[in-house]
């Protein structure tokens, strides 16, 4: 016996297998939400010179040549015929990124509506043919996709086995920020399975395996807390070491949308969590996050809001809560400990941020990809976010802990 979440993410894999994409949305049980297959490293020769703009990104960046030379590329055709569904999630990338960096590389800021017709066009038809009610940027771009391996041979999607697959700026803080995300979704990978067969034995009271699956996806978050985000530091120690002006003064605000209303790819984006929370019962969504993430979700790939609704109608909570069993009912609250607890992920994550982002805002930095924004040594918005992630985090206290 099978859940509605088994057989629908069995139709997503089949599906994704039967077109050769994944443009329906990336989500596998094999790679939770990284694509099932390395990201491409070019498109058909039609599209070069998009390819080679993208390559010569951060040194004409650095010499403040990138506008005049996003000027003078041409409007390039980009029907089926010419750009296979394949290739979309590149190009998809390639576009969203020659956009914001066209708006944000010179202090006059250039809105979306305004960018050249040979970026704003063209992308506007790849995200339109990937299923986005609009052009945008999203997580999957940003992090699902942006990576390749630095050494062939090994299989692991960590920060040492990965570069980024288009750089904007090149530093440390850049890789640091967007590939240990990345590695998380690694790490997080099973937990996908994991919920779904959660699902399929909560139809056969299988309490016992149930426990030891909560336990395994416990397992998975202390990965992310304990290996994944412990690279994220600006300690001189580390050879990871992100240093917060740098981060703050470059990378930081290229992701922030460049149209007024469209959800950024911020850390709310992060699609495991989004899973958790569903398949968990989070009930509550009244911060400020919780109503962003809300935002984020909607413009989230078909297939995953098809995988995501499947675990709605009844969810591990409410189960966990009617069979009364005490070995179950531990194993779930472990597992909210490891997430929302006060030493859990999101608490981390909380603390972490809190010195980067005062940092950021006392150097000047204006605004965050999820909205936020303020200037100056004064300024209290840092503590605003602090307090805003703490009400998130609450939010998904549950019932069973």
């Amino acid at each position: 016996m099978h859940s509605k979440a088994h057989h629908i993410l069995d139709a997503i894999e089949r599906q994704a297998l039967d077109l050769g994409h994944q443009n329906q949305g990336i989500i596998s049980r094999a790679h939770g939400f990284l694509p099932s297959s390395e990201p491409l490293l070019q498109l058909p020769a039609h599209y070069k010179m998009w390819d080679d703009l993208a390559a010569a990104t951060p040194e004409l960046m650095r010499s403040l040549r990138y506008r005049s030379a996003l000027d003078n590329m041409p409007v390039l055709d980009v029907d089926p015929i010419l750009l296979p569904d394949k290739y979309l999630h590149r190009a998809a990338i390639l576009l969203g990124f020659l956009a914001h960096g066209y708006a944000r590389a010179d202090k006059d800021f250039v809105p979306q509506e305004d960018l050249p017709k040979s970026i704003l066009m063209p992308w506007a038809t790849v995200c339109e043919r990937l299923h986005r009610p609009f052009p945008v940027m999203t997580y999957f771009d940003l992090v699902a996709y942006n990576w390749k391996f630095k050494n062939a041979a090994s299989t692991e999607r960590t920060v040492e086995n990965m570069e980024l697959l288009f750089p904007i700026f090149d530093n440390t803080e850049e890789r640091m920020l967007y590939l240990t995300q990345t590695e998380m979704l690694f790490r997080s990978a099973p937990i996908i399975g994991l919920v779904t067969e959660i699902y399929d034995r909560m139809l056969l009271e299988e309490d016992e395996r149930i426990s030891h699956l909560l336990k395994e996806i416990t397992a998975c978050m202390n990965q992310l807390t304990k290996v994944s985000f412990q690279k994220i530091t600006s300690s001189k120690n580390s050879p990871h070491r992100m240093d917060p002006v740098v981060f703050a003064k470059t990378m930081m605000s290229f992701a922030v949308p460049i149209k007024t209303g469209i959800p950024g790819p911020s850390g709310a984006a992060f699609p495991t969590f989004h899973l958790l929370d569903i398949a968990f019962g989070r009930e509550k969504y009244n911060s400020q996050l919780g109503m962003e993430a809300l935002k984020i979700r909607s413009v989230f790939p078909p297939a995953i809001l098809s995988y995501f609704e499947s675990l709605e109608s009844h969810t591990i909570n409410e189960y966990v809560e009617k069979r009364n069993n005490e070995v179950l009912t531990a194993a779930l609250n472990e597992f909210v400990d490891a997430y929302s607890g006060p030493e859990g992920f999101l608490a981390n994550h909380r603390k972490k941020i809190y010195g980067f982002l005062q940092t950021a805002f006392q150097v000047g930095r204006s605004e965050t990809i999820g909205g936020y924004s303020g200037k100056g040594a004064d300024h209290t918005e840092w503590r605003i976010v602090h307090q805003h992630l703490e009400d998130a985090r609450k939010e998904r206290k549950t019932k069973g802990s």
